[in-house]
């Protein structure tokens, strides 16, 4: 029926955005993977350059007790020294840059929830719209069906009454007989009315009895 169609053009209308809004979650949380994977390289990078700080710092240590043990190694010392410490500032400057790319992809990651969190309940929202109104076509569908079939057993009826003979009371069946003035008799019970019709009382001959085709339609 066209009904039927509507609500099966309506389901596919929305099966299709759900499949949109699932694609877009899904390529939300690939992202979101690939952010969690770098932010892990990150992590080591920034332990790996601390230790090295941190070897660095024990270096600068070690010079500067050379510079007040060994008075001929001062200016090699001192040398070093200001290497070490050009080293530790540069490493300091390069956590710092690291530490900021981690602060950026944290927010990047919390955008990335946020947007998932969102697409799920617009998902969520429109299949629970889907379902009421699929539930709802249904319901309505259901009535109309039983208006139908009511209105169709009752035609049925109607039919059978009027097919209905006068003597047994029984739906007729081929061949079915009818007296001048139309009043239909069953095969069965046309020996028994004694050329009479049971209904109007007409004289009923053999040349006045026939046949009715349109009833036995």
């Amino acid at each position: 029926t066209a009904a039927k169609d509507r609500i099966d053009q309506e389901v596919e209308e929305k099966k299709a955005c759900y499949a949109k809004f699932l694609k877009g979650k899904l390529e939300a949380v690939e992202g979101a993977k690939n952010v969690t994977a770098s932010m892990k390289i990150d992590e080591v990078n920034i332990r790996i350059l601390a230790k090295q700080l941190v070897d660095e710092e024990k270096e600068a240590v070690f010079h500067r007790k050379q510079i007040l043990w060994l008075e001929q190694e001062l200016m090699r010392s001192a040398l070093a020294l200001k290497l070490t410490m050009f080293k530790k500032r540069r490493l300091e400057k390069d956590i710092n840059y690291e530490q900021e790319k981690m602060d950026w992809k944290r927010q990047k990651l919390s955008s990335l929830e946020d947007k998932i969190g969102k697409v799920h309940g617009e998902m969520q929202e429109a299949l629970l719209l889907a379902g009421e109104e699929f539930v709802k076509r249904n319901e309505d569908l259901a009535r109309e069906n039983q208006k139908y079939e009511l209105a169709l057993r009752q035609s049925i009826s109607a039919k059978e009454a009027l097919l209905e003979c006068p003597v047994c009371y029984q739906t007729a069946s081929p061949p079915i007989y009818k007296c001048p003035m139309e009043h239909l008799i069953c095969s069965d019970c046309l020996p028994r009315v004694k050329s009479k019709c049971p209904t109007c009382r007409t004289e009923l001959f053999s040349d006045h009895v026939c046949v009715s085709r349109l009833a036995e339609q």
